[in-house]
């Protein structure tokens, strides 16, 4: 009877287990050049040697002395001795062992859902094919070790894991699982035939790991399973197989949580004295996030720490692919590094494949097939180089990239674990959406720039989104906007990058096109932001200085400034924009900046000149005989008049406006002119009848659909609750009006009715619930960099701490109140802090410092005007005028020396008593 030799025996069993020659050696302490030898019989291993490759190879205490004999070659030595036993076959250790799975060195993290499922699906009948899918390094491997392990007990005959990653000829598939499960067949039989006999009354589970760049011999696993009904497969590749019966089984990224467990417990074994912090905490979270929560991304990262503190770690993540080298040594080499990881992924590709890959990464966020074909395909028609159109050729290739085989094509990227379909994701149309993980896209970006297209390919993504951004512009002022948002949302980071690139480019006109575009879309979700890309581009020297691009991104940036509540910076903006429209002669679009630096001026306190160009802008409207913009500017001109209390005036305005809507059949317009209506009867106090207009506005924008005007116009109806005592009916309105804006994004509005809220609270008794909602606006308006509001949050925790009978820190929160509003220019806020700290001074028995606050403050509201309207204002915990005279003579003397300073006196002598915030 033939037996094979130790040397053989050991080349199946190193195999079977997983192990290269190299993994062998390492783990045994010998040279690879041992094992070879010893695997060739060219070496009898010594007595230490198989000792320790006893351990490696799982041989159990029982078999170790008939183990250590065979590979001495003694045993039939010791069986010839033995009389009438010269024919006893060897005994060697079992071929094919009921289970050969790798040990891994490490614990699974963050995969119980998974590990549930997989388990599950792999105990069941539905299906005996299971492909494990996902992206390299997203841990493939060990989940189906894992699974695996977990499963033995339902495989009689044993579990097999059968690693293929250095099978490079899909040929050789056949005759590896053979030699790993010792099948051999010397009559001559076809391998397969012999492979279905083995197996057919088998109960056994294969764990073929790798799979993906052998899916030619798919086939040789379907015939495999439809002759062996106990036989199951679970593959491990970072593509399908697409066989009749294969259920996929796609592995995502870890979830933020367990990907941060990960990051530690691997950070602790590479330095022992590593641990979180709660300031190290979010950074290891950043961490995690930048490289996607892909584990062998995690691994490598944390390798890093015995060089690197976390956030010297996360700035150096800026370049992954450096940094994310040196994994350890018992890795196959493509996941040393995670730039081999991926490679191997690319290189598997065609040359097709490749440059739509490679031309994907520019986009930032995701994808639909619509950017895909408009930025990647070659087949667009003639391109030049042509800045007004923004076609720019792409480079010379061998084939041409047609734009009706992108979908085949990113198909197929995906089924390959580098584009990802994003879930839970439909657009309106129910078009899909995919995206590549960064670590993979910033692979993708080097190649781009390596084959020379990077820049073209940026070129046209600018010009698709400039398209986009052109094309929603009209729809983003029409009833139902809404989805036309969700899709420039979406983009964002795409419409993002496609700025910065044209900025950095010096593309001054394209940059101010595309911003510009987006006033609407940065009005309700991104003012901050949106400002500060038109403020860069209106920096960039511009061949058209005197371009409507340039008039119309002006009148864009003075209405962000005014919504982030810079007054200063918007009528600076604003008059710059009016002027240049003047030069272009343009009417209509002169009579909408006009509007919008009406309402900057206003907010300043100049409240003539707002009157003077509201009525320039009505007249313009007339001469033009565009009912449909005279509405708006009446709607304006009516706020401008009751700034100034010519409250019949305004009333005549409106009406008109209010007529020109119904007769235009406009609902908007005629929502919008009762809402208007509402802000003129409100100013004369008559809180009923702005109630009901309110009411009636209310109405019709929840008919509309208008979620933006019914979230501020529930706000006002809010705000005159509040204003009546009726805190019940304001509490209820105004947290609709706060769950429109948080779906709406839009963090100012959040916060004047967080801020609201905290009023109300008050209102209630409940000081608790009120300190809460101030700090929640607070951090809101300093996100914003909106001053005004930050400034009314500040007092009104100040009087908070004044109740409370906190001098001190009622001071300091008055004094930094204070300051904010005379830096803005805001007169009112500035008087409701002089009184405040007026009542603080008497307070701590300071009666002549608080006579003459009391005194500067009267004569500050005396000189300030009427007060704003509700829409441009954040509201105060304030007691409205100062405090009579009182009758002492003394305190009098104060109070007329308070009321003869200047602004500017009276904010330095109000500071004079301000103590350090705590």
């Amino acid at each position: 009877m033939d037996h094979l030799s130790f040397g053989q025996w050991l080349k199946r069993r190193r195999q079977g287990l997983g192990m290269t020659q190299h993994d062998l050696a390492q783990h045994v302490g010998y040279s690879v050049t041992m094992i070879r030898k010893v695997e060739a019989d060219e070496r009898v291993p010594s007595r230490q040697l198989v000792e320790a490759l006893a351990e490696q190879l799982r041989i159990t205490p029982d078999e170790r002395t008939a183990f250590l004999r065979f590979a001495r070659d003694e045993l039939s030595e010791d069986l010839e001795d033995l009389p009438g036993h010269s024919a006893t076959p060897v005994p060697q250790p079992a071929l094919a062992p009921r289970s050969v799975l790798p040990i891994p060195p490490t614990a699974i993290v963050g995969r119980d859902t998974e590990r549930a499922s997989l388990g599950a699906m792999l105990q069941g009948d539905a299906s005996r094919l299971i492909t494990l899918t996902g992206p390299g390094g997203v841990g493939k491997t060990r989940l189906a070790l894992q699974v695996a392990a977990e499963g033995q007990p339902a495989f009689s005959h044993g579990v097999h894991f059968i690693p293929l990653a250095s099978v490079l000829d899909p040929a050789l598939v056949e005759s590896t699982l053979a030699q790993t499960l010792g099948v051999s067949d010397p009559s001559g039989r076809r391998l397969r035939d012999s492979l279905i006999d083995f197996l057919a009354d088998k109960r056994m589970l294969l764990v073929l790991d790798n799979f993906e760049h052998l899916t030619p011999a798919a086939p040789l696993i379907a015939a495999l399973l439809a002759a062996c009904p106990g036989l199951k497969v679970l593959v491990t590749s970072r593509s399908p197989l697409h066989l009749r019966g294969e259920q996929e089984f796609p592995l995502l990224p870890l979830a933020l949580n367990p990907a941060i467990q990960l990051f530690t417990q691997r950070a602790t074994n590479a330095r022992p004295d590593f641990h979180l912090t709660p300031d190290t905490t979010s950074v290891v979270g950043a961490i995690c996030q930048r490289l996607d929560c892909l584990p062998l991304a995690l691994e490598l990262a944390a390798a890093r720490v015995k060089l690197f503190s976390p956030p010297a770690l996360l700035t150096r993540l800026e370049h992954r692919l450096t940094v994310l080298t040196g994994g350890a040594h018992d890795l196959p080499t493509r996941q040393q590094t995670l730039c081999n990881t991926i490679a191997w992924s690319y290189n598997l590709l065609d040359e097709v494949e490749k440059t739509l890959f490679r031309r994907l990464a520019v986009f930032v966020g995701g994808f639909t097939l619509d950017a895909a074909e408009a930025v990647c395909a070659d087949d667009e028609g003639p391109r030049t180089k042509d800045e007004g159109d923004l076609r720019f050729p792409l480079g010379p290739t061998s084939f041409v990239l047609r734009r009706d085989e992108i979908l085949d094509r990113v198909a197929s990227l995906a089924d390959k674990s580098l584009v990802i379909q994003m879930r839970n994701f439909e657009s309106a149309e129910g078009e899909p959406r995919f995206t590549i993980l960064e670590t993979i896209r910033e692979f993708a970006l080097e190649q781009l720039e390596a084959n020379g297209e990077a820049d073209t390919v940026r070129a046209r993504r600018l010009s698709f989104f400039l398209g986009l951004a052109e094309t929603a512009e009209p729809r983003l002022i029409e009833a139902h906007h809404a989805e036309w948002m969700a899709r420039l949302e979406n983009d964002l980071d795409n419409i993002r990058a496609a700025l910065d690139w044209a900025i950095t480019q010096g593309k001054a006109d394209l940059c101010l096109r595309l911003a510009a575009s987006l006033y609407e879309f940065w009005f309700h979700r991104h003012y901050h932001e949106g400002l500060t890309y038109l403020m860069r581009a209106l920096r960039l020297p511009d061949g058209a200085p005197l371009s409507r691009t340039r008039a119309k991104a002006l009148s864009a940036a003075g209405e962000l400034a005014r919504q982030q509540g810079d007054w200063g910076a918007a009528r600076v903006i604003a008059e710059e924009s009016v002027a240049l429209w003047r030069t272009l002669d343009d009417k209509r679009s002169l009579a909408q900046a006009l509007l919008r630096a009406s309402t900057a001026i206003r907010l300043q306190g100049d409240y003539a000149t707002s009157l003077t160009l509201t009525e320039e802008a009505v007249g313009l409207c007339r001469e033009v005989g565009d009912r449909w913009p005279l509405t708006l500017a009446l709607n304006a001109w009516t706020i401008a008049l009751v700034i100034q209390a010519r409250y019949p005036a305004a009333s005549d305005a409106i009406a008109e406006a209010l007529a020109l809507s119904r007769s235009l059949g406009d609902r908007r317009l005629i929502a919008s002119s009762l809402s208007h209506s509402g802000h003129v009867v409100l100013q004369q106090g008559n809180y009923a009848a702005a109630r009901a207009l309110y009411m009636e506005s209310v109405a019709m924008w929840r008919e509309l659909d208008n979620r933006w005007m019914l979230a501020n116009y529930l706000f006002l109806r809010g705000y005159i609750a509040w204003v009546e005592g009726d805190y019940v009916q304001a509490t209820s309105v105004c947290h609709e009006s706060l769950a429109l804006w948080r779906e709406l994004r839009h963090q100012q509005r959040i916060a004047n009715t967080l801020n609201l809220l905290g009023l109300i609270a008050r209102g209630l008794g409940d000081d608790e619930e009120a300190d809460r909602r101030y700090r929640e606006s607070l951090d809101l308006f300093r996100a914003a960099a909106h001053g005004p509001g930050e400034a009314a949050v500040l007092h009104n925790l100040g009087r908070l701490s004044e109740a409370e009978a906190d001098s001190a820190r009622a001071m300091a929160l008055f004094g930094t109140s204070l300051r904010l509003n005379h830096a803005l220019g805001e007169w009112r806020g500035g008087a409701f802090c002089l009184i405040a700290l007026g009542r603080v001074a008497e307070q701590v028995g300071d009666s002549q410092r608080a006579g003459r606050l009391f005194g500067a403050a009267e004569a500050l509201q005396s000189a300030g005007g009427p007060l704003i309207i509700p829409d441009d204002r954040v509201e105060y915990d304030f007691d409205d005028k100062a405090p009579a005279v009182m009758l002492d003579e003394p305190y009098q003397a104060a109070w007329m020396e308070g009321r003869a300073m200047t602004l500017e006196q009276a904010v330095a002598y109000a500071l004079e008593m301000e103590s350090p915030e705590g």
